[in-house]
């Protein structure tokens, strides 16, 4: 009786997977970088994960890159890219919620020199993301820490959002 040879099983690590190596990078850098460095890396991804989330929901023509990409784009900011994402259904509300939390936060890290997460106002806005660790038994989870985990819980989602949002994209239909 001749034997199969089976498959070897999957990697039981998760960051061993190719389309993970790109966030497995992030997490390491998150880990070296100071407070301001950790938002507005992990606020770039973000927006980058949706505009191509974006692009793979809309029609496939040339010019609809007009839209996320470039000077004036309509799906060019952070802002408008969540926003549209809702809009498309590219996202769910809990995402759109922490996003638009991120963003705030994201906009102050970069446009305020005096700034970190033991400002009341940053404090409060890392305690309402929907996304982040909350405390646990006799651990208080930092606005730091809300912050991290909700991005990373964000940046996970959506690191193959587009490939999923591609099988469902818009065609371009006959109208009367």
């Amino acid at each position: 009786m001749a034997t199969e040879s089976l498959p070897p099983p999957a990697s039981p690590n998760p960051l061993d997977q190719p389309h993970l190596l790109r966030f497995k990078a992030l997490l390491g850098e998150m880990q070296n970088e100071s407070p301001r460095g950790m938002v507005l890396i992990s606020s770039a991804l973000l927006d980058e994960h949706l505009g191509e989330a974006l692009k793979a929901r809309l029609v496939e023509h040339p010019d609809v890159a007009k839209l996320t990409d470039g000077f004036n784009a309509p799906f060019g900011t952070f802002s408008s890219r969540t926003v549209g994402a809702l809009a498309l259904g590219v996202i769910t509300t809990d995402e759109y919620h922490d996003l638009e939390i991120i963003r705030r936060i994201r906009n102050d890290f970069a446009h305020r020199i005096e700034i970190g997460f033991n400002e009341q106002s940053i404090k409060d806005r890392c305690a309402n993301l929907r996304l982040a660790a909350k405390d646990y038994g006799q651990v208080v989870v930092g606005a730091d820490a809300q912050f991290s985990t909700a991005a990373v819980a964000l940046i996970m989602r959506l690191t193959n959002r587009a490939a999923y949002v591609e099988r469902q994209r818009l065609v371009v239909g006959d109208w009367p």
